[in-house]
């Protein structure tokens, strides 16, 4: 049972989304902060889940260059993932967070279980999934 795992890392809470079997839809799962979300992934893992590879939104400003955030991002990836030993995608998250918000307007009956940081993450799934490498701008730990 090999799953996709996005995140959309925030300096106050981390979106989790996952692939489903088939590596085709994702789904959001949680938001958590940084101190739970190692748990929660191991959670996830003994649950009987199989992480194939890590999504990471990489946070880039307007014209492609790097945000601020984005070394918050390069310091979670090797502090949280790299224990994991596998692959990680940082995808251009350039207005996942916008376009998480509209959706949630648009279904409020979603909004009543997630936030705006888990409909990201699953935003930043689906954009490695159409896109593949169109959306790549980082790789950990390639294989």
């Amino acid at each position: 049972m090999e799953i996709i795992l996005g995140i959309d890392f925030g300096l106050k809470r981390i979106g989790v989304a996952r692939s489903d079997l088939n590596g085709i839809t994702p789904r959001p799962l949680f938001s958590t902060d940084i101190l739970n979300l190692g748990g929660k992934i191991d959670e996830i893992e003994r649950e009987g889940w199989k992480i194939k590879l890590f999504i990471v939104g990489y946070p880039l400003n307007a014209d492609g260059t790097q945000s601020e955030i984005s070394n918050h991002v390069e310091k979670f990836v090797k502090e949280e993932l790299l224990k994991y030993s596998k692959p990680i995608y940082g995808i251009d998250e350039r207005y996942s967070s916008i376009e998480a918000e509209e959706f949630l307007r648009e279904n409020p009956k979603m909004s009543k279980k997630y936030d705006d940081n888990s409909i990201a993450a699953v935003i930043i799934i689906k954009r490695f999934l159409k896109y593949g490498n169109e959306y790549v701008v980082k790789i950990w730990n390639e294989k």
